[in-house]
């Protein structure tokens, strides 16, 4: 235990001293994860698959805003997906824009949410993404929960029926897809609650004052997300591998585990309470971390009478 508090401190003033490039790193990381889940569904020949080009639009998604970053990867997917059929694009467009639209109205801080599920959802960790909104988010950033969740789904039934879309002659089109395949399955409302059950357990334990509340708010909400999809798979015949559903579930709590140790109970930047007593008093205490400015680091360089004769010299 003192060797992962040594190297979480340690972590700390690194990250501290880093922080703008790792900001970068991170969100070129997601961005190349966002490409690459694309092009490994929807591989149709496009100009987009040069791995030069994506090597560009890495270094370019680490140096823009994150919502930026999630504007490349959704350009991306649809140049792609347009390849396989344009009524698909048509209604993601469309489910994208009513996500966007209610995240607004609610004032949700992370609509990117709604992007970056459908990533994971391909990279077999679909839980990670209301996982992260809990542990960093606000109580509105549920509406991308709900809706990034949706498009996740309704990609996967569009993986899944490539081969349909591409016939001419097949009644199954974008649309069908998403109202007779999407909003009448039971799974699918089984995992979109599944999604919201991860994000709001592991936000309500966060917002707690008791010690270690964003770990226990993962493990308890990786309990229900796997109570409910099993009951799902058990209940409505599902095909999915059991297997892998506790392998994903297993590797979303890890990845949870890791970031509640290193990056939440390291947050010296919010306000945190305190309650402690001794034989007469209890005492509860609010402490409030000070706001440090960075000085401006001056660097003067002399230039003496000897500098200047030395250079007539010359």
């Amino acid at each position: 235990m003192e060797f992962l508090d040594t190297l979480r401190a340690k972590l700390k003033n690194f990250i501290s001293k880093h922080e703008m490039w790792t900001l970068r790193v991170l969100k070129a990381l997601l961005c190349l994860f966002g490409m690459l889940s694309v092009r490994a569904c929807f591989y149709e020949g496009s100009v987009l698959d040069n791995p030069f080009l994506i090597f560009v639009v890495t270094l370019i998604g680490g140096f823009v805003p994150i919502s930026a970053t999630t504007l490349i990867i959704l350009f991306f997917a649809l140049i792609h997906i347009a390849s396989l059929s344009k009524q698909v694009v048509l209604a993601l467009m469309l489910l994208i824009a009513m996500v966007y639209l209610l995240s607004y109205y609610y004032k949700a801080e992370n609509s990117h949410c709604a992007i970056f599920s459908p990533v994971f959802y391909q990279m077999r960790i679909p839980f990670c993404v209301p996982m992260a909104a809990g542990l960093f988010g606000n109580i509105n950033d549920v509406v991308p929960v709900i809706g990034g969740s949706a498009i996740g789904y309704y990609l996967k039934l569009v993986i899944e029926n490539k081969a349909i879309l591409k016939d001419q002659t097949s009644e199954v089109n974008a649309f069908t897809l998403m109202f007779d395949q999407m909003l009448r399955s039971q799974l699918f409302y089984c995992f979109v609650a599944s999604n919201v059950a991860m994000f709001l357990i592991v936000y309500y334990m966060r917002m707690r004052k008791s010690e270690h509340a964003a770990a226990l708010g993962v493990s308890f909400g990786s309990l229900a997300s796997f109570a409910i999809m099993l009951t799902a798979n058990l209940f409505f015949n599902s095909e999915e591998n059991l297997l892998g559903f506790v392998i994903e579930i297993l590797v979303t709590f890890a990845i949870g585990m890791v970031v509640s140790y290193f990056f939440i109970e390291m947050d010296y930047s919010r306000p945190e309470s305190l309650q402690f007593e001794d034989d007469e008093y209890y005492y509860y205490v609010t402490a409030i971390p000070k706001i440090h400015i960075t000085k401006e680091e001056w660097r003067v360089k002399r230039i003496t009478g000897k500098d200047l004769k030395g250079k007539d010299e010359k």
